[in-house]
């Protein structure tokens, strides 16, 4: 997957799709704007809204094909309402708190908010997390601890889903640093592609 948020991380964002569409299977993205403009230069990759989506947000969200990560019940409503009015299938990856006290679900939450999912009709198509100290690569280091947390979580996803989930929770630094957080979609930034 790669990450072409922020502009591709100010290389551009439609000529860095361009120039590595066909050697990536996914894009991220940090928003519906960005998927917006990739699916409007004709980019028919998966797309994987990586960043908040607003619940104001959700009917163009789903109007774009992407991937959504979520959080909130707010934001799975939503998007089921749409997804519902379009009659549109979305798929949805769980993002997990694991240690960064960012965008995540509590693990003490996650069985309700699993169980949400599921009634609404959405897609529950992944899992992730985010690291929060990637370069602490010691097997007592914190990003150890966010794994294990992350396998857990993960195992819990797949026992209430009752199917194999993507796993993700690797970023560039992950990808290069930690391959123990290597999992089933690997996403990189662009600098990774030599670009």
């Amino acid at each position: 997957c790669a990450v072409v948020k922020a502009n591709a991380y100010g290389h551009g964002l439609l000529e860095v799709a361009n120039a590595v569409r066909r050697t990536v299977d996914w894009f991220g993205v940090d928003s519906v704007g960005e998927a917006i403009a990739l699916r409007d230069a004709r980019v028919q990759n998966p797309l994987l809204i990586l960043g908040y989506v607003p619940v104001a947000d959700a009917r163009v969200t789903v109007r774009t094909g992407a991937r959504v990560t979520v959080a909130t019940p707010e934001t799975v409503r939503a998007l089921a309402t749409a997804a519902r009015s379009l009659r549109r299938t979305v798929h949805v990856h769980v993002k997990v708190e694991t240690g960064t006290q960012r965008q995540g679900v509590l693990p003490d939450v996650l069985p309700a908010f699993l169980r949400l999912i599921t009634r609404s009709g959405l897609t529950l198509e992944g899992v992730a997390t985010h690291l929060a100290d990637v370069e602490d690569t010691g097997p007592d280091g914190f990003a150890a601890v966010q794994l294990e947390r992350f396998g857990q979580m993960a195992d819990v996803a797949e026992r209430i889903s009752g199917h194999r989930l993507l796993r993700h929770a690797s970023a560039s630094a992950e990808a290069m640093l930690l391959p123990d957080a290597r999992f089933d979609l690997v996403s990189t930034g662009i600098a990774i592609y030599g670009l």
